[in-house]
């Protein structure tokens, strides 16, 4: 090699040794953090219609992660109501390709976070209305390998809720209909985990539904476990005072009933189940038919 290619050689080496520590240093700087962070802030404001505040955000590199800080989404709720949404800590695994199109995450860990849902004299909610300016838009669709929710509460109105779970495979997609004024929503998932005394019930759960002004429909609802499967449609009317109506159908493994009621022993059997089930003035009223071959069951008590 001559003298002058040489030094173009060297020329190009130092070329890249200088962006290299540039472009790190970029990377590590609070620059790149505040680009990160008004970013999250304008989408999430523009796709829910709210006001996000996030209080910190560190990126780390090798592997990449993100941990958000608490996480506020506020709707149509009047101070000093809680905000309709708050996370106290995120920490979020994003996969390579959710940098170049859909949000895909390999791990996502939420602790503490909150829903709070507001319910008005008309029936109408909290929750607000995304700056829409076509028909309908998708809101967004998230993608998680594996999903922890910690000290998770759910507050409709004065009525909390907790939530601990693990989940695989989390999907939940949304959309706006700005002609229905509605959201429409797919939610699935594998390996659910609720925690039943000492045992733990592993399900899988998909979910499609459309929420109105004052109302959920159910299009679709499957919950299944081992060789159980429930699946179920119906309606959801007047937040305000809940009138419910579902018709059911599905199959039951008679052995998974032991989780629910310790006191039964020696099931065996699968039965064909289907039905109505109601909600109404604070009153349950379910009809149906249950059908098997070979059933077995034999219980000390059942309460």
């Amino acid at each position: 090699m001559n003298l002058g290619k040489k030094k173009k050689l060297l020329a190009l080496l130092l070329l890249l040794l200088i962006f290299s520590i540039f472009g790190w240093r970029f990377l590590k700087s609070q620059t790149l953090v505040r680009i990160v962070e008004n970013y999250l802030i304008a989408n999430l404001d523009h796709l829910t219609g709210g006001k996000t505040s996030i209080e910190s955000l560190k990126i780390h590199f090798f592997p990449l992660k993100l941990h958000l800080s608490r996480l506020t989404i506020r709707g149509t709720e009047t101070s000093p109501a809680p905000p309709l949404l708050s996370i106290q800590e995120i920490e979020a695994a994003p996969k390579f390709r959710s940098l170049l199109g859909s949000l895909r995450l390999v791990n996502l860990e939420l602790l503490e976070p909150k829903i709070y849902l507001e319910i008005h004299s008309d029936g109408s909610t909290n929750i607000p209305k995304p700056h829409a300016t076509l028909a309908g838009f998708d809101i967004f669709a998230l993608m998680v390998e594996k999903l922890k929710i910690s000290r998770g509460l759910f507050q409709l109105d004065q009525r909390p809720i907790g939530l601990d779970t693990e989940l695989d495979n989390f999907a939940l997609t949304a959309g706006y209909s700005l002609r229905r004024d509605s959201y429409r929503a797919q939610l699935t998932y594998q390996n659910g985990r609720v925690q039943l005394g000492k045992d733990t019930w592993n399900y899988g759960l998909n979910l499609l539904v459309e929420i109105l002004r004052n109302e959920m429909r159910v299009e679709k609802l499957m919950i299944s476990w081992n060789r159980s499967k429930l699946e179920a449609e119906g309606v959801l009317r007047d937040f305000r005072s809940p009138q419910v109506t579902l018709t059911y159908g599905g199959l039951l493994d008679l052995l998974s009933l032991k989780q629910f009621y310790p006191d039964i022993r020696n099931t065996q059997g699968l039965a064909n189940f289907n039905g109505k089930l109601e909600y109404a003035q604070k009153m349950w009223k379910t009809e149906g038919t249950l059908a098997g071959k070979k059933l077995s069951l034999n219980t000390v008590k059942v309460d």
